[in-house]
């Protein structure tokens, strides 16, 4: 099932990793995430960006217990501006 995971309220360049998107996943119940799974990014412009997860990061002090997303070396800061909904993809083959 997909569902809206999160909005993007900022980005962050990490040299030679990639782009990491907060505030992250906050899991439902039994949800798990992996590395390659798919999303969907829902641009404020109206433009769908179709990626997947390259990494996922925990980061302290962390209360709402979110997963934040890296995404891959290829997507840049511009491709995932602030506003962007990001959704689980489980549509995709």
């Amino acid at each position: 099932m997909n569902r809206l995971l999160f909005v993007i309220e900022d980005t962050f360049e990490i040299p030679e990793r990639g782009v990491v998107a907060v505030p992250g996943i906050v899991p439902e119940r039994d949800e798990c995430f992996r590395i390659g799974d798919r999303l969907r990014v829902h641009r404020p412009d109206g433009s769908t960006l179709h990626t997947s997860i390259a990494s996922l990061e925990l980061v302290t002090p962390n209360p709402n217990h979110a997963v934040v997303v890296m995404f891959p070396r290829d997507i840049s800061k511009s491709d995932i501006p602030a506003g962007s909904e990001v959704w689980s993809n489980t549509d995709a083959g």
